[in-house]
């Protein structure tokens, strides 16, 4: 009962994760990649969300340019799942369970492509939810890894 209310809690986040990253890339400045007022916006909105460990933007070449988490250092993510599949599908996409590089923490990434009529894709606006666990990386195994979560019991102690 327990896995089925956190894959009903998780739906739920992933749907308002859309319906957020949609509004955004509606924004004006967002839309004229103004930074200064960017990194505002965003820093407001993750200010309000705290689900969230940081919601950033991406050119359309992979390189993030603005960002809600300061400090801040631009960095490629095209090698990221979420940045392939936002820019193969034109579509809302999530990626996979990863550290973040700015936040450095456990995090799934959501993107969601802006397309403009004249320029083709834009941007991509990108968000990284933090996961209210930890991730553990055997490197001596290779790609093994552990991810625990917390019971309720362990959210509050």
């Amino acid at each position: 009962m327990i896995v089925l209310g956190v894959a009903s809690e998780h739906e739920r986040t992933v749907e308002s994760t859309r319906k957020l990253l949609s509004a955004i890339a509606k924004n004006p400045d967002v839309l004229a990649a103004n930074v200064p007022r960017c990194n505002r916006l965003l820093g407001d909105i993750l200010a309000e969300n705290p689900i969230y460990a940081n919601i950033f933007l991406v050119h359309s070449g992979g390189e993030v340019f603005a960002s809600g988490l300061k400090p801040f250092k631009p960095h490629s993510v095209t090698n990221r799942k979420y940045y392939k599949d936002a820019t193969n599908t034109g579509k809302f996409s999530a990626g996979e369970y990863v550290m973040a590089v700015t936040a450095k923490i456990p995090v799934i990434h959501f993107a969601h492509p802006v397309h403009t009529g004249s320029v083709g894709l834009q941007l991509v606006i990108a968000l990284a939810e933090q996961l209210d666990g930890r991730l553990e990386i055997d490197r001596d195994r290779g790609a093994a890894f552990t991810l625990t979560f917390p019971g309720k019991e362990g959210r509050n102690g």
